[in-house]
């Protein structure tokens, strides 16, 4: 697992700085968020290359960013319970952060989402 900080902006200024963590083989993908402690806030997970995501197994809920081609945000999915699937298929990556994210950072369609060493 790589780690870093995720950058949103909007209009070209910085709105949100996220501490990163980004998968880096199919094994990670495949894991996620199964395989390791339950985010905080302002923390997220940057699965890439990604369109879908499942919450089989899991024992929380998650706030889904689907991000695509040139890193805008395509897609908001709120408060994915577990046992559930959601994709979108023009994502290129997805973040997985805690439920209730979306809202409480303001995270909006169109927003760019650069992941910085």
């Amino acid at each position: 697992m790589r780690h870093g900080n995720i950058i949103v902006s909007r209009d070209g200024f910085e709105v949100i700085r996220l501490d990163g963590m980004q998968t880096q083989s199919m094994k990670e993908r495949l894991g996620g968020l199964l395989v390791l402690e339950q985010i905080k806030t302002k923390q997220a997970l940057w699965i890439a290359p990604c369109n879908s995501v499942h919450t089989f197994g899991m024992k929380y809920t998650l706030d889904l960013v689907y991000i695509d081609k040139n890193k805008r945000v395509c897609g908001l999915v709120e408060h994915v319970k577990p046992w559930r699937i959601s994709f979108l298929l023009r994502a290129k990556a997805v973040m997985e952060l805690m439920a209730g994210s979306i809202h409480n950072l303001n995270i909006q369609l169109g927003d760019s989402c650069i992941w910085q060493d």
